[in-house]
């Protein structure tokens, strides 16, 4: 792999590295509600020390765990990006990063009343990323080729891989852990308790959606498309363990029709954006009139972009909702382009059938009929059009004939 004049590789894994970090400061210090009156620094400190954790508990094995799986990816891509140094620096470095991050977080996580500062979480987290490093002397020859080449397809498909972006993080924010016995039990006897009524719709939006995002992954890794159902596989996991997101079984459902989908699908570029792209027209069809009640008296249009996120009583639920809303939209107009369609009369029908939806809403009830959803699939297909003003030619299948 080509290397920089400095420590630094020439390659995406500092960014990496860099962006985990944040993350993970994110993460540690989530809602960000700091209460510092009344508590010094020295205090602060002191209750790091002596936080080590006084007897067993299923919940702390499961915090060690969690911690633990958390900062290996701090050890892996901190060895990483320190391929040029001496062993000892690639090893103790990423750990001495490491354990300065964590400990920072404790410490602070001492003024945030809804957290608890732990030694026994340090140390899980120096764990994990010992693990790294150790994970990244084992890959490393592998990764000299593979990253390269991630590196140039994220680069030459800019607007498959934002759209992709909007999708995972639609699924994963807050990226905040919410993990326990307790908690993992609810939500399993929330994705078993199947609500029929509801079940087809989510079918329908969950399936629509995965369909796209696999056809847009295969397009950046056309390797994977012999294993449709690994993206969701990636993905559905995580949204166990995050505060807020909550997978239904209309979404567990709708992830495995979608890869199943992908396989039956014609691999021909047309035939196959074609019957995805009406697939989703369909679904944001049947999900912006469903459930089909009507009232008799409109309710107002709202003119102002974005105005019921913004008076949403959960922004972090406005914002996973709007960022799937650009992933589908922006999908749709997408796969529109790969058959043909150009970008502005595309987007510009999808818009329009938006707006038709938007205003039926006005007679539907527990719905909120506003501008937002037309104007957001313009944004993001100018987006699109400016940052990858052509497509890429197609990958070749070399999936073998059924």
């Amino acid at each position: 792999m080509p290397h920089s004049n400095g420590l630094f590789r020439s390659d995406p894994v500092p960014r990496l590295l860099v962006l985990v970090l944040c993350l993970i400061a994110y993460g540690s210090l989530y809602p960000g509600d700091f209460q510092i009156q009344g508590k010094t620094l020295a205090q602060a400190v002191s209750q790091f020390v002596h936080s080590w954790p006084d007897g067993k508990s299923s919940i702390i094995t499961l915090d060690f765990v969690l911690n633990v799986l958390i900062y290996i990816p701090v050890g892996f891509l901190g060895s990483l990006s320190l391929i040029r140094c001496s062993p000892l620096v690639r090893s103790v470095g990423p750990v001495l990063l490491a354990a300065s991050l964590s400990a920072s977080m404790e410490i602070l996580q001492a003024f945030l009343p809804t957290r608890f500062t732990s030694l026994l979480d340090f140390a899980s987290n120096t764990l994990g990323t010992l693990a790294g490093v150790a994970a990244a002397w084992f890959v490393h020859d592998w990764l000299e080729r593979l990253l390269p080449v991630c590196a140039a397809r994220l680069s030459a498909q800019p607007g498959t891989a934002m759209l992709l972006a909007f999708w995972i993080a639609s699924q994963w924010i807050p990226l905040m852990p919410y993990i326990g016995l307790y908690k993992l039990r609810m939500r399993w006897l929330y994705l078993i308790h199947v609500d029929w009524q509801r079940f087809p719709w989510e079918l329908l939006s969950a399936a629509s959606a995965w369909i796209a995002a696999i056809h847009l992954f295969e397009e950046i890794a056309p390797e994977v498309a012999r294993w449709p159902l690994c993206l969701p596989a990636l993905v559905l996991p995580i949204r166990f363990i995050i505060l807020n997101q909550q997978p239904s079984a209309g979404d567990v459902a709708g992830a495995v029709a979608a890869a199943l989908l992908a396989w039956l699908l014609p691999r021909e570029r047309f035939s196959r954006s074609a019957s995805i792209g009406s697939f989703l027209l369909i679904a944001i069809l049947v999900g912006g009139l469903a459930p089909l009640h009507y009232v008799a008296t409109p309710k107002l249009f709202g003119w102002i972009p974005l105005g019921a996120s913004l008076e949403s009583s959960s922004l972090i639920g406005a914002l996973n909702v709007l960022l799937a809303k650009a992933f589908r939209y922006g999908a749709v107009v997408w796969v529109l382009r790969q058959c043909g369609v150009r970008l502005l009369p595309g987007s510009v029908a999808v818009a329009v059938l938006l707006g038709a939806i938007e205003w039926a809403q006005r007679y539907l009830p527990g719905r909120t009929p506003e501008i937002t959803d037309p104007l957001l699939c313009l944004s993001i297909a100018m987006i699109l059009g400016m940052i990858e003003p052509t497509l890429p030619p197609a990958h070749n299948d070399d999936r073998p004939a059924k």
